[in-house]
């Protein structure tokens, strides 16, 4: 009878430890970054100007890469978010992978963050992605993804990846994938803002401040 007893006692107690890691992981898995907390309580319709502005600035920045010279644009993480929050769903609703929804970022001299929403199979949670961006040649731009998280805990680059791979394709992004030091690093090619083979666009530098990215560069014409 002590034996029965005794085996059943480490049954709960195993059982008992079990669910307590189990209930650890869950919680972990639901902490959301200070960052995302705060850009995700802004309602939509107060980030309306801020996208407008994000697509003036990008019809700008289009508009100076067609002639030749040097151009630069600042583009603020609020802009940004605004721009994620409005025209994004509004506009470009299949841009995203299905189960994925409501990014934001955070801008810092340390490096972009990157976070949203993820809702499948009855799961949600937040995914956060710890970027650095560099200029890998006059005309690539280089993203090393340093860290993916679900809430707390270490997420699998390998499903994120997939991810940003397919939400490049539907953007006819050209998007290549390397590995540096088991960080994965994504090389975009900047293609020319006319389609035109004689017209280069160098990406001189990409410089990140609190709040904010600084992107400059210059267009060349090649003589006819």
């Amino acid at each position: 009878m002590q034996k029965k007893i005794r085996f059943a006692l480490i049954v709960v107690t195993l059982v008992g430890l079990l669910a307590a890691a189990v209930y650890a992981i869950y919680r972990a898995s639901q902490q959301v970054p200070e960052f995302y907390a705060e850009a995700i309580s802004i309602p939509t319709e107060a980030q309306e100007e801020e996208s407008d502005l994000m697509l003036l600035q990008i019809t700008t920045l289009h508009n100076e890469l067609q002639g030749k010279g040097s151009w630069r644009e600042v583009f603020k993480a609020q802009t940004i978010n605004g721009w994620l929050a409005v025209d994004l769903p509004r506009n470009h609703p299949t841009l995203l992978p299905r189960g994925m929804h409501d990014p934001r970022v955070h801008i810092g001299p340390e490096g972009i963050t990157m976070a949203c929403q993820v809702d499948r199979g009855g799961f949600r949670g937040v995914i956060s992605l710890q970027i650095s961006a560099f200029v890998e040649s006059d005309d690539v731009v280089g993203l090393r993804v340093h860290k993916a998280r679900l809430g707390a805990i270490p997420w699998s680059f390998r499903s994120v990846l997939d991810r940003i791979t397919d939400a490049a394709k539907k953007s006819y992004i050209d998007i290549d994938w390397r590995q540096v030091d088991s960080d994965p690093v994504a090389l975009i090619k900047i293609a020319s803002a006319k389609g035109d083979r004689k017209q280069h666009i160098h990406i001189d530098a990409i410089l990140l401040e609190e709040g904010a990215m600084i992107v400059s560069g210059t267009t060349e014409i090649a003589p006819k």
